[in-house]
């Protein structure tokens, strides 16, 4: 098992949540220690010396766990970019000492959610729900640009912390639940 930054903090939340959230699956505490995403979002408040880290934490810990069990109440809309659907966690910008840790997070997981899109493109069609990338009026190598855009910030910000919770080349291949 790496070590994670921030470990000792962050385990316990998890673990929190997982138990909280799903007492029936004794299984939960580890995946979701084990999910990178997850370690992400509770990590990055500790790594950017927000105000409340554990406020963020949580918070954020919340959205993904109820994007995970309720999907339908997280969908991208049309007209919606992925940016503007993590907003909310960007306003951590105004409220930490090192706002270059929280552009990484958030191009991260920008970055997760584009290729999540992308392996979901014929699901998505089939089950006739809107993908951005399914959508005619998208330009034509949109996510080939979209990626090297973020695939770009998050290589130009040096945040080791981060490194090794996640980088771009394990967003490439399938994480999340």
């Amino acid at each position: 098992m790496p070590s994670y930054p921030f470990a000792k903090t962050v385990d316990p939340i998890l673990e929190q949540f997982a138990k909280r959230y799903y007492p029936d699956d004794p299984a939960m505490p580890q995946k979701l220690k084990d999910n990178r995403i997850a370690r992400l979002l509770v990590t990055f408040p500790f790594i950017a010396e927000s105000r409340a880290p554990q406020r963020y934490a949580a918070a954020y810990l919340g959205l993904l766990i109820n994007a995970r069990d309720f999907p339908e109440h997280f969908r991208t809309v049309r007209g919606e970019s992925v940016r503007d659907r993590l907003s909310t966690m960007g306003r951590l910008f105004d409220y930490c000492k090192k706002p270059y840790v929280v552009e990484k997070a958030m191009a991260l997981l920008e970055l997760a959610s584009l290729v999540d899109h992308w392996n979901d493109r014929k699901k998505d069609q089939q089950k006739k729900r809107y993908n951005p990338l399914n959508d005619p009026s998208t330009p034509r190598g949109f996510y080939n640009a979209e990626r090297d855009r973020l695939v770009d910030i998050i290589t130009r910000i040096r945040c080791p912390e981060i490194d090794r919770i996640i980088t771009p080349v394990v967003i490439g291949n399938r994480f999340l639940w």
